[in-house]
């Protein structure tokens, strides 16, 4: 007996948009194909069969779900609000206004010596649709805020940000509660400053610092 064209097109669909079909099913399928029908018991292995078929497809279309998402400005200005969980970046040797540290293309700026913002940690985060991103954090007297930038192709602006046009470099600004949100666009990427600071001007200056245009844009 031939397999039934619904359960290939399934098995492609899992091969090809989501996680693969497990071993086990597969050597199922395979002898399902391979012997002809007798009685009611390849009735019953065919209804395994296709109850298992069935959860994988639910599993495959969620993640596919998943990964059509795109996380928000939002979220990308979360890990700025959560604990450093890797040491604090030092200073590149060759260009003293960089940090040794960069993700997705930016690299992070050392702002210590220009406006006493210090390193204090570093963290990892997985966002929506796949996408990672890297924060280091700085602090200043008892303020401390996050470089986020996040991987893949720039996110969504925000709708109810203020604009800002500073040494060429276009900012869109908002308030999360106490935090103040600054992001902008670097290499292509999106990045985020965020923390909770006197002034949003403060974000606003460190974000658009080129350092004599060390820092590239």
């Amino acid at each position: 007996m031939s397999a039934d064209p619904r359960h290939e097109r399934v098995h492609r669909l899992l091969s090809t948009a989501g996680p693969a079909t497990p071993l086990a099913l597969r050597e199922r399928l395979a002898t399902r194909s391979a012997r002809p029908a007798r009685g009611s018991r390849p009735r019953v292995a065919l209804a395994g069969a296709v109850a298992a078929i069935a959860a994988a497809t639910v599993l495959a279309l969620t993640l596919v779900a998943h990964l059509g998402n795109h996380p928000t400005i939002a979220e990308a200005a979360r890990p700025a609000a959560l604990a450093a969980t890797a040491p604090a970046p030092a200073q590149d040797a060759r260009r003293s206004t960089l940090l040794r540290a960069s993700f997705a293309g930016v690299a992070y700026p050392d702002w210590n010596h220009e406006f006493g913002w210090r390193t204090t940690g570093r963290r990892h985060d997985s966002l929506e649709g796949g996408r990672t991103a890297e924060t280091v954090f700085y602090q200043h007297t008892h303020h401390r805020i996050g470089y986020t930038v996040v991987s893949g192709k720039p996110l969504k602006p925000p709708g109810h940000a203020q604009r800002f046009v500073v040494n060429g470099l276009t900012m869109l600004a908002y308030k999360d509660g106490r935090r103040d949100v600054v992001t902008f666009e670097r290499n292509g990427r999106t990045c985020v400053l965020a923390g909770v600071v006197h002034r949003r001007s403060t974000l606003v200056k460190l974000a658009s610092w080129k350092a004599d245009g060390s820092i590239v844009f």
